[in-house]
């Protein structure tokens, strides 16, 4: 009888024997201390590297990379060095470039600035006033009208609507100004005397104009050497940190002739005064007394009369 009979007839299950390709591999070993076969192969990670396989490296401890440690030292610092002033640069013509020139970019400005000198008493600063008046003719009718006593300076005269408007602002400077450096005199008086002349109580806006203890500087469309666009830098070479550079009172209803206080500004460069309802000529001979005018911008008022001849000659006018 078959081997694989027998096993039926015990009941026991048949199962095909193994042949010698299909017996299971046999360890010798009984734990993971037990050493191997012979004839096993070893284990990769069990081939420990020699000497050979890794070739010594000299190494000295003066040499970085195979140059002096010093030198490199040295290398490395000059190159952060020159990493850190060009992005500085490339920063700075960066900024430059994409600014708005047509806004107001306060600068630093290289004039020296003279000391403040305090006029001490109100006669002291009316004679500045008259003093300052004696160098420009158109000023002398004006000039008629201011006493020689500032005690003749009283509160009636400032609030008389009809008196000449240089009156009522030597008034102001003597009763009312509280800020009375002397570079600060003569272009404070001829901003009030401006004020009253192209009717400055009805305007539209009028911040801080005649405040007393404010700097002129900071009254509504007024700029001065302190705070200055680009284009007018050179402007303030020879005058104060006082010195008005600019005045733009666009649309703001402003009224009357246009004053000729304005010559006392020398320094002024952009005059803007375009939609408002100035009415009379315009002041040819006030205009090209401002040697640093650039910019004077009267459209869209009630003004009569063709531009003069010296103002549409003058070179110097970038913009009328």
């Amino acid at each position: 009888m078959a081997r694989g009979q027998n096993f039926a007839a015990e009941g026991r299950p048949y199962k095909t024997p193994l042949t010698d390709d299909d017996a299971e591999p046999q360890l010798t070993g009984g734990g993971l201390d037990d050493p191997l076969p012979s004839n096993a192969p070893t284990p990769r990670s069990a081939v420990a590297p020699t000497t050979s396989s890794f070739p010594a490296v000299p190494t000295d401890p003066d040499e970085f990379c195979g140059v002096p440690r010093r030198q490199a030292y040295l290398l490395i610092a000059l190159t952060v060095l020159i990493v850190a002033v060009v992005a500085a640069t490339v920063g700075v013509v960066v900024s430059n470039n994409g600014s708005d020139e047509s806004s107001n970019v306060p600068i630093r400005t290289d004039f020296e600035l003279e000391p403040d000198v305090i006029v001490q008493t109100s006669q002291q600063k009316l004679n500045l006033i008259r003093k300052t008046f004696e160098a420009y003719p158109i000023l002398r009718s004006h000039m008629e009208q201011l006493p020689s006593e500032s005690a003749t300076l009283t509160k009636e005269v400032l609030d008389d609507e009809t008196a000449d408007p240089f009156l009522r602002a030597a008034s102001w400077m003597i009763l009312e100004n509280g800020l009375n450096y002397e570079q600060a005199i003569v272009p404070r008086f001829a901003l009030v005397a401006f004020y009253f002349a192209q009717g400055g109580p009805n305007w539209t806006t009028r911040t801080s104009w005649l405040s007393p203890d404010i700097n002129h500087c900071e009254w509504y469309g007024v700029r001065c050497c302190t705070g200055i666009r680009r284009e007018m830098v050179f402007s303030c070479k020879s005058f104060s940190e006082y010195s008005v550079v600019e005045i733009d009172m666009e649309e703001n209803n402003m009224t009357g002739k246009i004053s000729n206080a304005l010559v006392l500004l020398q320094s002024l460069n952009a005059l803007v005064l375009r939609r408002n309802s100035l009415t009379g000529v315009i002041p040819a001979d006030t205009v090209a007394a401002m040697p640093s005018l650039r910019i004077l911008s009267l459209q869209r008022n009630r003004l009569s009369g063709p531009i003069p001849d010296n103002l549409r000659d003058n070179g110097a006018l970038g913009k009328i």
